[in-house]
């Protein structure tokens, strides 16, 4: 027999109303069936008050009952002796009345006595058969009180099923047909669906020594059900994002071993759905790409490099972004970057592998050094990439001292923003004092500050890059020291922009003020520094009210409170928000109007960057 897939379709609103319509009587009954389970819940509790009544009086009745027949059947047998030694002695009343006169009144107290035993024992008699009457009537109310429980008992039960078959049947109208997601449109379901294959790819990234699983995320969203696989199938960026087949050797029971590639048929299959969509490829090590695929033709937005110890150099076609990188358990290694590669390569990542370039290269803007890296030569890197705009090195931990000076001069063009892990600071502060100069430098990112990093020890840095830098920004833990932060805000007095990230919000929030010792001294606020912009802080603001209130309650002479920014914070507190959080000044770039035509912008990419920077620099009264 086989079975029908029934298609997960949207329903049509005839279907919507009348699975309304008929949920609304559910609940109707519902409704009614709860109100008659609380009835019946109710009578049980009132049931199980009497039977623990009945039961704690039979108890009691029991135990008189036990006594009274302990009383009669001891209270007989004292009588009747009591009787035998009367009628011994009245044979001898005469003869003692002569000796003691008092003996007839004597006799007459001791027959009263065995009259008032009588009595005492016909009572007990009497009231023994109805204690037993009693005993009777409490035993049986008892048991029909119990019976009368475990049916109610039973009633309720069954109410709470019928209860609980109702609400599931509601449940799956609702979560079935009804669902809200049935209604997400198809590209809100394309977004959601990237978000899963994103996650899936980055993890492939987080250790570059162990291979990556094969991707299942795609395959895993169009296998819930036909209007999934239909959405997934006509999306052609969801399947975008491959692992390369991946060879390796399996041993039978005889030890036997053969060479097998895993992931072939997925990864043609994907090529396929991709049609002609530039796809983001992932290469681990022990990578096996068929022979009659051909790679250079497949055109990239990512290349993603796992082990560029043994595969070096990629024969692929050049990148949008190129991500590098080597198993983690070999040492350093240094990889020149041959220009075919870099023909239209937009980002480059270097996760603990030192590149060099076989010659420059303009295509580049951006460049991210990650990783255990030996040294950052900032001169060599920026001469062979004169189009840099952002060069990112703050999760780069650098283990060698820099080289002594060169003297190679370089003043960058274009390098607008720098992200500085601490360990770099040694580094940039040798180019500086070497010739470098960044003049165009708008943005610097300060990563793990410590005590050890007081810019008095980097002269250069604080006297060339503070005199282009208006934005400031600090990453890092709660231990980033905030006497340093304090000391690089003040060096840099151009800054009108101070960034705190994740758990260094704190320290930064506290740099803006003096609290050293027991009493708390409050110094002003740098009198540059207008806005202050709190991203990815996951607490609900609370730890940071004290610092909040204390930066607003001291701003520099002449100048206005600083303008608090959340950014990324979804559990700040609704009052700190509206406390703090100001409405601050914006900058928007507008694109090009699309009614004029698509060569009606007066400025290329290139050209419109050269056009803001030059605004900047107007505005700031460099020539």
């Amino acid at each position: 027999m086989s079975l029908i897939k029934r298609p997960n379709r949207l329903p049509n609103n005839t279907e919507v109303t009348t699975l309304n319509e008929l949920i609304a009587q559910e609940e109707a009954i519902l409704v009614s069936i709860q109100k008659l389970e609380k009835e019946r819940k109710e009578a049980r509790w009132r049931l199980l008050s009497k039977s623990s009544l009945l039961q704690r009086t039979l108890q009691s009745t029991k135990a008189i009952q036990d006594v009274a027949s302990q009383m009669a059947s001891s209270n007989g047998p004292l009588l009747r002796k009591l009787e035998k030694e009367i009628a011994s002695q009245e044979a001898d009343v005469s003869a003692l009345s002569a000796v003691f006169p008092s003996t007839r009144d004597f006799m007459k107290g001791v027959k009263a006595i065995i009259l008032y035993a009588a009595l005492l024992q016909a009572t007990l008699e009497r009231q023994l058969r109805c204690i037993g009457d009693r005993v009777n009537s409490v035993d049986e109310q008892l048991e029909s009180t119990v019976d009368l429980e475990a049916y109610m008992f039973d009633a309720v039960s069954s109410a709470s099923t019928v209860i609980s078959t109702v609400e599931d049947t509601i449940k799956k109208k609702r979560q079935g047909l009804l669902h809200p997601i049935r209604r997400l449109p198809a590209e809100m379901l394309e977004e959601i669906f990237q978000v899963c294959i994103n996650k899936e790819t980055q993890g492939w990234l987080d250790d570059p020594s162990i291979l990556p699983d094969p991707p299942k995320a795609a395959t895993s969203v169009a296998s819930v059900c036909r209007s999934w696989r239909s959405v997934a199938l006509q999306c052609p960026r969801l399947w975008r994002c491959l692992r390369a087949p991946v060879q390796s050797t399996r041993y039978d029971r005889y030890g036997y071993g053969r060479t097998v590639t895993a992931g072939v048929d997925h990864f043609r299959n994907s090529l396929r759905l991709c049609g002609n969509l530039a796809i983001e490829l992932t290469i681990p090590h022990q990578a096996s790409i068929p022979n009659d695929i051909d790679i250079t033709a497949i055109p990239l937005d990512r290349l993603n490099l796992l082990d560029v110890w043994n595969q070096w150099p990629p024969t692929t076609c050049s990148p949008l972004h190129l991500w590098m990188s080597q198993p983690s358990r070999n040492g350093s290694l240094t990889r020149e970057i041959p220009s075919s590669l870099l023909s239209r390569t937009k980002t480059i990542t270097a996760f603990s592998v030192s590149i060099t370039f076989e010659a420059p290269s303009r295509s580049v803007n951006h460049l991210i050094i990650s990783g255990r890296q030996p040294t950052v030569p900032f001169i060599p890197l920026l001469t062979s990439l004169p189009n840099l705009e952002e060069l990112d090195v703050k999760d780069a931990q650098i283990y060698e001292a820099p080289d002594a000076g060169s003297r190679q001069t370089l003043s960058h063009p274009r390098l607008r923003c720098i992200r500085l892990h601490s360990s770099c600071l040694e580094t940039l502060e040798q180019s500086l004092s070497d010739g470098l100069q960044l003049l165009r430098l708008r943005s610097l990112t300060l990563s793990d500050l410590t005590s050890q990093n007081d810019p008095l020890l980097y002269p250069f840095i604080s006297a060339q890059l503070s005199a282009t830098v208006t934005s400031l920004d600090i990453h890092g833990t709660e231990t980033t020291d905030a006497t340093i932060v304090r000391s690089f805000i003040d060096k840099f007095h151009r800054v009108n922009t101070l960034s705190a990230s994740g758990t260094a919000v704190s320290s930064v929030l506290c740099a803006l003020y003096d609290s050293t010792g027991d009493i708390l001294r409050v110094q002003e606020m740098p009198k540059g520094l207008e806005t202050a912009i709190i991203q990815d802080y996951k607490g609900d603001g609370s730890a940071l009210h004290q610092n909040l209130q204390m930066i607003d309650s001291s701003p520099a002479t002449g100048t206005r409170p600083i303008t608090i920014i959340f950014e990324g914070c979804p559990n700040i507190r609704k009052d700190i928000k509206e406390e703090f959080a100001l409405a601050g000044p914006m900058i928007v770039i507008e694109p090009p109007d699309r009614d004029l035509g698509p060569y009606s912008d007066p400025y290329g990419s290139t050209q419109l960057s050269d056009h803001l920077l030059d605004e900047l620099d107007a505005a700031d009264g460099w020539e």
